[in-house]
């Protein structure tokens, strides 16, 4: 039989931060970010290949947007009984996106695209000696999602969509072991694997009015399949033909996420979104994990993470100062799907409110650049070591800032607008001529 302190480490192979959710970080495109990370019935550009592709064939002109991201977390646990306090090295994490949209001619009701985009990200270390060193004591993540994509427009206020996924994967953990080496120190456990998994990501806009728009989308479950991973050990001699370094293989499946969103233009230039995402986090259920080689404390591994579905409401907006200028603004509410007693340290997930601005610049019909930026705080999450799925218990806060840049080029004979992504410039005032 497994050792169970081993299996508590095992079961962050299938955490949520190494595919989606839990730790995920809504940042796919700057002006949506801005705005709250709002544009489900809002397109203004080629990052409508991930909003939704239904609004794709709606935007006016050929575009390539290329998105950048600084995300800067901060996390800290208070231990709970002597009260200590750990604060996680985070380090910054630089997520992107890059999307790219054409048809051949003005005015065809088609249009296709390529997104290539990070949904999920990030690297924590919370050092070899804080009181969880045990469960955790660090996780790197990348993950990249490519998604070619084709849209069609009926009359000029219908847009459906739909873009192929393909994901990839890749992550490292490290924890430590109860046992000591020569040297004094705690053996050490290293797990590394990379995935893939194919999904599709579809929609519809559709135009109400010349105020009124709505949309939704749908971005399906992906089932990750990890093989080949390795699983290796540091330990004393005498525990290495128990402790072998072996592959090992999972299969995951990460949620699909429901989009809905309403914007509303009061006048040409106001714009405000309001966007509600339900995440199907309770396919997520139970990870397997297989060892290529057992051994006497060795044993596959079969886990439950019971995570339950949850929703994100967001709320944006932008006003366009002038031709050159706009700013944007917007809220969230993101409600975590982990339930009491699986909370583990490289995803201490709670509900998180984040407050965003942004800009965007025009220095003509061809460039655009993207600013924006989000602050983000977590609620306080406690575990009781008594009922806590790892035997950590504690309390856990987290928070976070981001900074992002986008840079926007426009191609081809400007289109008729179908929809107002950056209107046309005020007209500017004249002095009547003096009679």
């Amino acid at each position: 039989m497994a050792y169970r302190w081993l299996a508590w480490w095992l079961m962050l192979l299938g955490s949520p931060a190494v595919f989606a959710g839990g730790f995920q970080v809504s940042l796919q495109g700057i002006k949506q970010t801005g705005m709250g990370h709002t544009g489900i019935a809002n397109p203004l550009d080629a990052t409508s290949i991930y909003f939704n592709p239904g609004g794709l064939s709606l935007t006016r002109k050929n575009n390539l947007s290329v998105n950048a991201y600084v995300l800067l977390p901060k996390l800290q646990f208070k231990e709970e009984g002597t009260g200590d306090i750990y604060d996680m090295d985070a380090g910054a994490a630089f997520p992107f996106a890059a999307y790219w949209s054409w048809n051949a001619k003005q005015n065809q009701p088609w249009k296709i695209g390529l997104g290539v985009y990070t949904p999920f990200g990030s690297s924590v270390d919370w050092g070899r000696t804080w009181a969880g060193k045990y469960v955790l004591t660090s996780t790197s993540l990348r993950t990249i999602h490519i998604q070619p994509t084709f849209s069609y427009n009926i009359k000029d206020r219908v847009g459906i969509g739909a873009g192929f996924i393909y994901g990839r994967g890749s992550v490292a953990l490290a924890r430590n072991l109860p046992v000591t080496l020569p040297s004094g120190l705690d053996g050490e456990a290293r797990l590394s694997g990379k995935a893939g998994g194919y999904g599709f990501n579809a929609g519809v806009h559709v135009r109400i009015s010349k105020k009124l728009d709505v949309g939704v989308s749908y971005k399906s479950a992906i089932k990750y399949k990890a093989k080949n991973g390795e699983a290796r050990f540091t330990v004393p001699t005498a525990l290495r033909d128990s402790f072998l370094n072996t592959a090992i293989s999972t299969e995951l499946n990460t949620p699909w996420i429901l989009d809905m969103g309403i914007t509303y233009r009061p006048e040409s230039r106001l714009a405000i979104n309001l966007d509600v995402n339900y995440v199907g986090w309770k396919v997520y259920d139970t990870v397997a994990i297989d060892f290529q080689e057992n051994t006497s404390v060795l044993d596959d591994i079969y886990l439950p993470r019971n995570f339950k579905n949850a929703f994100t409401i967001r709320l944006g907006g932008s006003y366009d100062i002038d031709s050159t200028f706009t700013i944007r603004a917007g809220t969230y509410l993101d409600l975590n799907p982990v339930r009491d007693g699986f909370v583990s340290p490289e995803t201490p997930d709670a509900d998180r409110f984040a407050i965003t601005l942004g800009a965007t610049m025009r220095s003509s019909e061809r460039f655009e650049l993207d600013v924006s930026f989000t602050y983000l705080e977590g609620v306080g999450r406690a575990e009781k070591q008594a009922e806590n799925y790892a035997k950590l218990g504690g309390t856990y806060r987290g928070r976070g800032i981001t900074f992002g840049v986008a840079l926007n080029f426009n191609f081809g004979k400007k289109n008729k607008p179908l929809l107002p992504e950056t209107p046309e410039s005020p007209s500017t005032p004249t002095t009547p001529a003096a009679p």
